[in-house]
């Protein structure tokens, strides 16, 4: 049973009762379900007529590659570039990089015109004036920062985009086999309940074997048709991910993989 669904009303009701929830924890057990269904189906619909995640880490590697090799030869070639590059080729860099990318590029301020009486103009020109409108009379200046320092402003900007590349490389090659979740439903599924435990049950969510939070978690997992084997320890993992995420001082809901490149191995 791996197929998450929603308990029907009466299925709920049946389930509330069950496990002595008022109308009010019933109500905030309901829309723990509702919102773990939409994410759920969100991410159905981005993996429909997706490729497989083999195919999607090969095509990454080739970009890796083609990019590692990119980086090398702007490195190599930095001091020469401005000979060889079009000069129109160097203008685009500038004119396609906004002023504060430019600035963390160069590592200096760039100073620029006052633009307060053209933003006023702008403004009453009209007032749904948009920010390409003011970039627009930038444009000279970006081309011609990039006519200047065009070979540093592109050795940074495919810096930029590579390295999250690496990176990830560089993780997945501490992966050793170790395969996903099998169950990615059922850990969202843990996480928010959780999360809401307070509103739920009345306290924090704890991971007592038998305790009443681990009787709910297996209830609910058995009533949205999941596979309720081994809940203990998914429940227990679903609470340190909780702690850990607060105590980085923010909530993030996890939900399934997005993308190929964030569990498993490249080698798989």
């Amino acid at each position: 049973m791996n197929d998450f669904h929603r308990p029907t009303p009466e299925e709920l009701d049946v389930l509330a009762r069950d496990q002595k929830l008022d109308g009010l924890q019933a109500h905030e057990l309901g829309l723990v379900l509702y919102h773990v269904d939409e994410d759920l189906k969100e991410y159905r619909k981005r993996r429909e007529g997706r490729k497989p995640r083999r195919e999607l880490v090969r095509r990454l590697k080739r970009f890796a590659d083609l990019f590692n090799d990119l980086e090398y030869e702007i490195d190599r070639s930095r001091k020469t570039m401005a000979d060889f590059l079009p000069l129109d080729a160097q203008e685009e860099i500038g004119q396609l990089m906004s002023y504060g990318a430019i600035e963390t590029a160069l590592n200096r301020e760039i100073p620029s015109r006052d633009l307060k009486s053209e933003i006023e103009s702008l403004t009453g020109d009209d007032p749904d004036f948009r920010m390409a409108q003011i970039e627009a009379s930038l444009e000279h200046e970006r081309r011609a920062i990039g006519l200047k320092d065009g070979p540093e402003l592109l050795a940074y900007l495919i810096k930029k985009i590579n390295q999250p590349i690496k990176t990830w490389f560089a993780v997945d090659r501490l992966n050793r086999g170790g395969r996903p979740t099998k169950n990615p439903a059922r850990d969202l599924l843990l996480f928010r309940l959780a999360e809401a435990a307070p509103v739920v049950i009345g306290r924090r969510a704890t991971a007592t074997a038998r305790g009443r939070f681990v009787r709910l978690c297996a209830a609910v997992v058995a009533a949205c048709g999941l596979d309720d084997q081994g809940i203990e320890r998914s429940v227990e993992k679903a609470i340190k991910e909780l702690t850990t995420e607060q105590r980085k001082g923010f909530r993030r809901i996890p939900k399934p993989p997005a993308t190929p490149t964030e569990s498993g191995s490249a080698n798989s």
